[in-house]
């Protein structure tokens, strides 16, 4: 069944008037979204008659539907276009529950039309303002995505001090004490160069404790290059076989 969001939004279509191509909205969807007990064609007569509506300016007419060939545009219905406050002004008369709901939206959408409208640069300056705060957004946006990725997105292969230690036959508190020595590990991080050369990454980890304070410790993992390389350096100077 579809929704009255759905049918408000459906009656939107283009029309020209005063020679501008404008937004407009279709009369007899939005008479079937305000369910008035008259028929379409009566309705929009006594619309037009009692409130004065100009054809041109305040609504369009159109013929859709098909046609039957050889008596001009006998089959095809006659369309109303009006123009958005038009069509709010004949929502806000129902004075009723649809009339109400329909007129918020007419409103509401002017609104964003008008919003979008002041956010167009109108100058070189307002231009080049609007591409600088999107640059840096999408700069932000950059940096969020980067720091997810060393949080998550872990290089395959990836293991722990500890995991590293046993596999070189070596302890993990000696192995750290040997990445110190290197200036590789410092005050427990990893210098960021060597995470900039594959060979190693950091991961989150939050500490929570008793008090609704908490911390984040970061985890040093050594990647398989890193893994090579370190095993190299620790066997060229004699501290494993």
């Amino acid at each position: 069944m579809e929704t009255k969001e759905h049918t408000l939004e459906s009656s939107i279509v283009r029309q020209e008037f005063g020679g501008i191509d404008t937004t407009a909205v279709c009369a007899r969807l939005l008479h079937e979204f305000l369910e008035v007990g008259k028929d379409f064609s009566t309705w929009i007569k006594d619309q037009i008659a009692q409130y004065g509506f100009v054809e041109g300016v305040d609504f369009a007419t159109y013929s859709a539907g098909p046609q039957k060939r050889g008596v001009g545009n006998r089959g095809a219905k006659k369309e109303y276009a009006l123009t958005v406050d038009t069509a709010k002004e004949i929502s806000m008369v129902q004075r009723n529950a649809k009339g109400k709901e329909a007129r918020l939206y007419f409103i509401n959408m002017e609104k964003r039309a008008k919003e979008l409208a002041t956010s167009v640069p109108k100058s070189l300056p307002e231009a080049l303002r609007l591409a600088a705060s999107l640059c840096e957004r999408a700069e932000k946006a950059e940096d969020q995505i980067k720091a997810l990725e060393a949080k998550y997105l872990l290089p395959e292969g990836s293991m722990t001090l500890w995991v590293a230690a046993k596999a070189m036959g070596y302890g993990e508190k000696r192995l750290r004490w040997r990445l110190r020595e290197l200036k590789i590990l410092r005050d427990g991080r990893i210098d960021p160069i060597w995470i900039e050369n594959g060979l190693f990454c950091e991961r989150e980890a939050e500490i929570t404790g008793e008090s609704t304070d908490h911390q984040v410790k970061y985890e040093a993992l050594i990647t398989p290059l890193g893994f090579e390389r370190i095993s190299a350096m620790l066997r060229e100077k004699g501290y494993i076989k």
